[in-house]
């Protein structure tokens, strides 16, 4: 079930201070998501922690009613004209209806996606076009920890439903190497380790790949160097020893096109928190690590530890108070030669409750 997304940005917008998110930022958030169907079902708000003003927003789409909302209505009425008519997302559009259509492997095997609109702090253009991330990961949507171990495509079906997604988004083939590095990504896969997301940054010049995948701490180093990874592991050894001391499940965003990039993220999300006896939500401990080390400025950890929480508040044309839930995910991301960045990912997602 989803909420309309003008309500929802109204009521997150008395938690946010403007040293994450600024005044002009959300109204361009605003902006967006009014020319979006009103079928959202989760958001972020993406902030760095040093003092760059850079705000990037993300939305999820979940399979269902949602998804054929988007492929069968779009927003009626006003000037401005709704995201999904114009030229720039003719390539989304064409994913979505394969996404709904029947006996696709997009609709099988994409339990949701996500939609990324980089810079929002700075003026928008005509149609502000985002990236998609689709999901490979059935379980990844579950509330909670599966009875069973996490499924995994087989290596013919991943090829085929990331090759068919690819295809549509980028209205052409992937180039051989590219393909070649995304079957490398699955194959050298560890025992307990999986994809879970793909990423098109169709809005990047040039146009780049993402892969989100999850991989034991202690089989990261080799997986990194069957994939062909060229940055540095002893950096990158340094930055999970100092940062990630307690975590056995390491979430790592790859970078590619022809060839893997050396940057690499790091992510810190809500599923450590689950698996930790101590949860600290507002990751305090890393936030003042990541002080001392100069890669976060103390007005944004304030403003961060603030964050989560949860509260219930009306909604127009509901008779039960929502309950709008807030978190915090941080990624951690190296690239040789450069400073060490941490972003903050603010969610926020309203859902039914009767208490």
């Amino acid at each position: 079930m989803s909420w309309p997304s003008g309500e929802t940005l109204g009521l997150i917008e008395h938690y946010l201070p403007d040293s994450l998110i600024s005044r002009p930022a959300l109204a361009n958030v605003r902006a967006i998501a009014e020319r979006l169907p009103d079928a959202l079902y989760s958001y972020y708000l993406e902030c760095r922690l040093d003092d760059s003003p850079q705000i990037d927003f993300l939305v999820s789409v979940m399979a269902g009613s949602e998804r054929d909302v988007w492929t069968g209505q779009q927003r009626e009425g006003g000037s401005t004209k709704p995201l999904l008519a114009t030229v720039p997302w003719r390539p989304i559009r064409r994913f979505l209806h394969r996404w709904a259509g029947p006996d696709t492997l997009l609709r099988t095997h994409a339990p949701m996606i996500w939609l990324e609109f980089d810079g929002v702090q700075a003026a928008l253009p005509d149609s502000p076009l985002p990236g998609i991330c689709f999901c490979l990961d059935p379980d990844y949507v579950e509330t909670a920890p599966p009875l069973q171990p996490p499924s995994r495509l087989s290596l013919p079906v991943y090829q085929a439903f990331s090759d068919e997604a690819l295809a549509v988004l980028y209205e052409r083939p992937l180039s051989a190497q590219a393909r070649q590095r995304l079957q490398d990504c699955y194959e050298q896969l560890p025992a307990g380790g999986r994809l879970i997301h793909i990423s098109a940054m169709l809005a990047r010049q040039p146009p780049v790949l993402k892969v989100y995948a999850a991989v034991p701490r202690n089989d990261l180093p080799t997986y990194l160097s069957r994939i062909g990874w060229p940055g540095s592991h002893a950096d990158l050894a340094e930055i999970v020893a100092k940062f990630c001391p307690a975590l056995r499940l390491l979430f790592v965003d790859l970078t590619f096109g022809d060839a893997i990039a050396p940057r690499i993220g790091l992510a810190c999300s809500q599923v450590h928190l689950h698996d930790r006896a101590q949860s600290d939500p507002g990751w305090g401990a890393l936030l003042d690590l990541s002080m001392v080390e100069g890669v976060c400025t103390p007005q944004k950890r304030a403003g961060l530890l603030n964050w989560p929480g949860a509260a219930r508040h009306p909604f127009h044309g509901h008779n039960w108070p929502v309950r709008l839930h807030r978190w915090l995910d941080l990624k951690l991301v190296y690239q040789p030669e450069q400073p060490l960045e941490v972003k903050a990912y603010l969610g926020f997602m309203p859902t039914f409750s009767i208490f």
